[in-house]
């Protein structure tokens, strides 16, 4: 079989692969599409309308000055190459190329239609098998601004989320400058040098602090050159002549959101840098966090860039003691409790690792830390004051409810560990911190001393009982406890421990026959089931000597285990 050649925009017109071009799963492709529409308009004019078509469409309306026509045929084509305005690095919405195609070819895979209208014409965009578009006039347009009307097949749902969002975010400072020579490595500027098809000095104008006058003094030395004539040593040149004729960009005049009603606000400024690899100049990118926190919204995380919402999965969930936000290079423990957060970050480069432009954030995780922290830290203090409530108080405000969950209402038997777990919940949301097992039980034990035994209640066994002369080890448990029967001429002394490491000694040396003493351990803290056993052996026909050791010394073990070698008791002594 000869070798199938198959063209990368061919990967654009199928729902099969579109998604690997698109960067989100086939579910999210309404949501992308829509959103991609309203950030170019929002970038385009600063304001946009979007709405839903029946029977499965929407449309995006903005009002600035239309597209031309010369250009519908090209932008809404997959066969063409990368192509964007935007590759001047900004801090705006994203990249308007890959976009555009995503939108085109979602359209074509789900056997749709597409219809601009824009000065003054209606266009409907007929899509060639090519992979190229055609935009046949179909009628006159008498608004203004140019509006995107779209129908997808069965195979897309329309979902306008993301595009909403976009909008309603929409908001603050925008940046008024131009790009900067510092926010480029030397292979990132020579492929700006190549994609451009104008003049070098036409190119220098578009630099912060290199207009008029200045970007013909700056372009002397490619008089008359179109900037994609230049090799990589002339762009690289050429742009450490752009740094050396301009300043860096103070990354206060990024802009920002500002402050949103009921939310507490933080926000700062940092750079980072991106490595040349072949070249001598890195880029210096500067961004802007801001943060904004709100603990009595359901919580959930919504991440911008340049104001729109990403395309990446974040995720928001309590950890064991802190909050966690990961995804798209994050996995952050921060000390605060679940709120609703809206992180947005003005850059005018942003790190991605798909087409689909799912960010890299990375480099900007320690200012995202801080400003989510000092956000939170703003809201705690704008709380109403309220009396802090004990581990106690919650336990027993909240026993009943956790004993309905573990009993199916009353219907079941339960277990101590169940409510346990129903309980532990609580304990974190209202005090951010675990519930010990320990305490938990004694709280429970100390409920039971007042009110009763909780019905249907057992507890798990933990602990050992064991029987001299036999053998026998019993596991302590509520249920076993209460099957439990003494056996006969077997022992009248009991020795308990709370640790057990002391018994293997005692057996080892037969203790236990010797004085016809049972041993008694729970494994680290005194368990109700062991003093029902005790309470149930003291009321027993026979008497029973009772000793406790809940702690021995090192000099102590020692001492005895010379002791008993010799037969000679010493654990007369409580």
């Amino acid at each position: 079989m000869e070798m199938v050649s198959i063209h990368d925009w061919m990967k654009f017109r199928s729902l099969e692969t579109l998604p690997q071009k698109a960067g989100v799963s086939r579910d999210k492709l309404g949501l992308l599409v829509a959103k991609e529409l309203a950030d170019n308009a929002l970038d385009h004019c600063g304001q946009c309308e979007v709405g839903y078509l029946e029977p499965n469409g929407f449309y995006v309306k903005d009002n600035g000055e239309g597209i031309d026509s010369a250009l519908l045929s090209e932008l809404f084509s997959i066969n063409r190459p990368f192509m964007s305005s935007k590759i001047l690095r900004m801090p705006t919405r994203g990249a308007l190329g890959n976009g555009l195609r995503v939108v085109t070819g979602s359209v074509i895979a789900s056997g749709g239609t597409m219809h601009v209208s824009t000065r003054g014409k209606r266009y409907q965009i007929q899509f060639q098998p090519d992979g190229s578009s055609i935009a046949e006039i179909i009628g006159d347009d008498v608004n203004t601004g140019t509006t995107i009307e779209i129908q997808f097949g069965d195979s897309l749902k329309v979902d306008l989320d993301w595009a909403e969002a976009a909008i309603y975010y929409n908001r603050g400072d925008e940046y008024k400058g131009k790009t900067s020579g510092y926010w480029y490595t030397s292979e990132s500027f020579y492929e700006l040098c190549q994609g451009h098809s104008g003049s070098v000095r036409d190119l220098v104008s578009e630099f912060d602090g290199c207009t008029g006058a200045k970007a013909g003094k700056l372009a002397s030395s490619y008089k008359n050159r179109l900037s994609n004539s230049m090799t990589f040593e002339e762009a690289e040149e050429l742009l450490g002549t752009i740094r050396n004729g301009s300043k860096q960009v103070n990354p206060d005049r990024l802009g920002s959101m500002g402050e949103v009603a009921g939310y507490s606000y933080y926000n700062s400024n940092d750079q980072f840098t991106v490595p040349t690899g072949r070249g001598m100049y890195g880029a210096e990118i500067p961004f802007a966090v801001e943060a904004w926190i709100d603990f009595d919204t359901p919580a959930g995380l919504d991440v911008l860039i340049n104001k729109s919402p990403i395309t990446g999965q974040m995720n928001l969930y309590r950890g064991k003691k802190d909050m966690v936000i990961s995804g798209c290079g994050l996995f952050e423990n921060i000390n605060m409790k679940l709120a609703h957060i809206v992180i947005n970050i003005i850059t005018p480069y942003m790190p991605i690792v798909s087409d689909g432009k799912e960010p890299d954030l990375k480099p900007m995780k320690d200012a995202i830390v801080q400003a989510v922290t000092k956000a939170a830290s703003k809201a705690k203090r704008s709380l109403p004051k309220e009396t802090r409530k004990s581990q106690k108080d919650i336990i027993l405000n909240n026993l009943q409810a956790a004993i309905d969950k573990a009993s199916g209402n009353g219907r079941l038997p339960f277990s101590l560990r169940q409510v346990y777990y129903a309980i532990r919940p609580y304990i974190i949301t209202e005090l951010n911190r675990q519930l010990e097992y320990g305490y938990f039980c004694g709280v429970v034990t100390d409920y039971e001393a007042v009110h009763g035994d909780i019905p249907k209640m057992y507890r798990d066994n933990r602990g050992v009982l064991y029987h001299p002369h036999t053998g026998q080890e019993i596991p302590i448990g509520t249920l076993t406890v209460q099957g439990y029967k003494r056996p006969e001429w077997t022992f009248n002394k009991i020795l308990y421990s709370e640790k057990e490491g002391l018994f293997p000694l005692l057996k080892d040396v037969k203790f236990p026959e010797r004085f016809d003493c049972a041993l008694v351990t729970s494994k680290g803290y005194a368990s109700r089931a062991v003093k029902d056993l005790l309470d149930m052996l003291g009321e027993t026909e026979r008497s029973c000597n009772f000793s406790v050791y809940t702690m021995l010394m090192q000099q102590e073990l020692k001492f005895m285990r010379r002791s008993l070698r010799k037969q000679k008791p010493v654990l007369d002594e409580k």
